[in-house]
């Protein structure tokens, strides 16, 4: 044991208490950081969590990004940190992001899109979100026609049918009131024609 430990305390705890890990203190003095935290805790220091040192954030410049609509991920890059360190400082600054502000921003930044156009290629992750996609191999993966009982006429391609949502068995009621709605629709077609 160090026969000195009561010359280099006093030492070891203005240069912890300023900053420096047990490691960097451990290199110094030639003593292992276990035997420096045993002394620093005997002396009633108060010891920092391991690896966490604070990432200070200016509070106005965090701020001022917020309430220009920034996201989080944005004021990251610009930033360069972490998305947890930004959360953690948002909640200890008590800061939100302007909605109303980001969405001006989006507006602004990015015109409104089209409906896309679906080329032949895609049509298979389109079919797989369709209330007429098929359980199991169906007849090109598609339950319209035993659904609405009436076949389509029409290759899975140039479908015109695509309905987004949760998957109609056709033999569930929903499959029988789908098919009366769209059998009212095709009555209301055929009287203006």
């Amino acid at each position: 044991m160090i026969e000195n430990k009561e010359e280099i305390l006093p030492d070891l705890i203005k240069k912890y208490e300023s900053g420096k890990t047990l490691l960097e203190l451990g290199h110094e003095y030639k003593l292992a950081p276990k035997t420096i935290s045993g002394w620093l805790k005997a002396s009633g220091v108060k010891m920092r969590i391991s690896g966490s040192r604070k990432i200070e954030i200016d509070r106005e410049l965090l701020q001022r990004m917020a309430d220009e609509g920034m996201s989080q991920v944005e004021i990251c890059e610009k930033l360069n940190i972490s998305t947890s360190t930004m959360s953690v400082r948002m909640k200890e600054y008590g800061i939100k992001i302007n909605r109303d502000a980001r969405k001006k921003r989006k507006t602004e930044e990015e015109p409104m899109e089209e409906e896309p156009v679906i080329k032949p290629g895609k049509q298979k992750k389109r079919c797989g979100s369709c209330v007429f996609r098929a359980a199991r191999n169906a007849v090109n993966g598609c339950n319209y026609s035993s659904i609405i009982e009436r076949c389509r006429l029409q290759k899975p391609e140039e479908c015109t049918f695509y309905e987004r949502g949760r998957r109609i068995d056709p033999k569930s009621a929903r499959a029988s009131k789908k098919r009366a709605e769209v059998w009212a629709e095709w009555e209301k077609i055929g009287d203006r024609a």
